[in-house]
This record gives C-alpha cells, structure tokens and sequence, in this order.
C-alpha cells in the first residue's frame, strides 16, 4: 500500500486506497452520550499514557487526522483484512471486491494505540480465516494485531446476523457456513464496563461489512458515558468520532 502523508493547516492525514481507491480517510467528532451501570475489570496494567496536553499536531507522522492521541475508552476497529479465498467464486465475495484490503503488517503498524485512553476497551472485528493460521494453528494473525497495538486478550463474541424478514442469515464458508461475525475483546489498563452483558447481540445484515446500529448500542451500554471511536467507519453516529476512507458512506441510510 502506498502511503503519503498529507500535511494540511496543521495536521496531518494518511492518503491511502482504504475502503476506497484513492480517497483520504477523514475523521469527524460529533457529540456524546450514553447511561448505564458499570463496574471495574482488569486484565494487566500498561504504562500511562502521554499527558492530556499532547496532540495530534506534535506528531508529524500520525495517521489519524483530527482524532486526538490517548483519548478513547472504547475502540471499535473494522480493519480491511486481505486474506485468500479458495475459488474464483469465493474472490467474488471477499473484502477485496468492495474495497482496498490491508496486508497483516499494514494493519499492524497503524498506532492503534496510541488512541486509547489510560483504561480503555477495544472491539476488534476479525475474519474467521485469520483467526488462527490454517497450517500453523499455534500463531493467530488476529492476536498479533491486538498485542502490536497494545492491548491484552479480553473476551470474544458476535453478531447473528439477521434477514430483513427475522431469520437467520446463512454466509459463505468451507467447513462450515458463517451466519455470525467475530469480534474480540482487548483491554488496556482497568477499564470499567458492564458485567451483565451477553457475548452476542442481534442485528440485520445490509451491505457488505456495515456493522448494524446494535453493534454501537452494544458498545455503549457496555461501557457508558465513555468516549468512542469507530476507526475503518462507514457511518457516522451521534456520540462516535470516525475515520476511515468511507467514513461517512452510509450516512442517511437505513441499515
């Protein structure tokens, strides 16, 4: 992927193809919201953060736009995974044909991490076939992402995607047929979150990869009055800040 560094009335973005040939990715920052009861869970303790009075403009070299460095107590992360598929067929309706994928260490050398605040959560949506390497199942392409952007294993989940009619969706697979999509859960420092949420939610499948409102309404409720981010967004929300190539895409349209 080739990258170039655009430097504009003091900030700085990166220009890339992702999710978008030839468009920059942009961030916005809307208002925020959310309620709800919470509790405190800790995984492992990572050094603090830089101070609150570091920005984004001391970075010549931060790829996030308008997004401030250290900020964010709940990261959802939708990354273009590439991966290879075992059949024309399958190429058909992989990521790579609606979008620009990202290759492993691409994706891994985005400062991820650099976002989240001191105790922070992030929900890291994965592609099954990267789960766990196929003929090395000891090392887990997905797990190297997380640990290169800092955060410690949580937890896992998904969602059962639904048809327009209340059924369940039936996707693509080899060994199986997926009728859910994957996330993990990272933690940072001692983030506090809810304690009596499921590992699953509803929603209905729309367009490839739009994640459904319940995904955010999840996220909010399981970590109430925080600060959030949706990075790779395809949509912006009233609480989110954004960024990524189609931020902003589905703007106005019901999912």
């Amino acid at each position: 992927m080739n990258l170039e560094l655009d430097i504009a009335h003091g900030n700085s973005s990166l220009r890339s193809g992702l999710r978008g040939s030839g468009q920059r990715p942009t961030a916005s920052r809307p208002c925020r919201s959310a309620s709800g009861t919470i509790t405190t869970h800790s995984l492992r303790a990572r050094p603090s953060p830089a101070p609150a009075l570091f920005s984004a403009n001391d970075m010549p070299d931060w790829p996030f736009g308008l997004l401030e460095p250290y900020s964010y107590d709940f990261l959802m992360v939708d990354p273009p995974w590439a991966f290879e598929n075992y059949s024309a067929k399958g190429e058909a309706k992989s990521a790579k044909a609606h979008y620009d994928t990202m290759t492993l260490d691409e994706i891994k050398a985005l400062p991820v991490g650099s976002l989240a605040s001191e105790n922070a959560v992030i929900m890291l949506w994965l592609a099954v076939p990267l789960l766990l390497d196929k003929d090395h199942p000891g090392r887990s392409p997905v797990g190297e992402v997380l640990d290169a952007w800092g955060f410690a294993y949580g937890s896992a989940g998904g969602w059962i995607k639904k048809g327009a009619k209340g059924g369940n969706m039936m996707g693509t697979g080899y060994v199986v047929r997926s009728g859910m999509e994957l996330f993990i859960l990272g933690v940072h420092g001692s983030p506090e979150h809810s304690r009596g949420h499921l590992n699953h939610f509803e929603g209905l499948r729309s367009e490839h990869s739009r994640k459904p409102e319940a995904a955010y309404e999840w996220a909010q409720t399981y970590m109430p009055g925080k600060r959030y981010v949706d990075l790779f967004s395809r949509e912006n929300r009233e609480g989110w800040d954004s960024w990524g190539a189609e931020a902003g895409k589905f703007d106005g349209e019901d999912a």
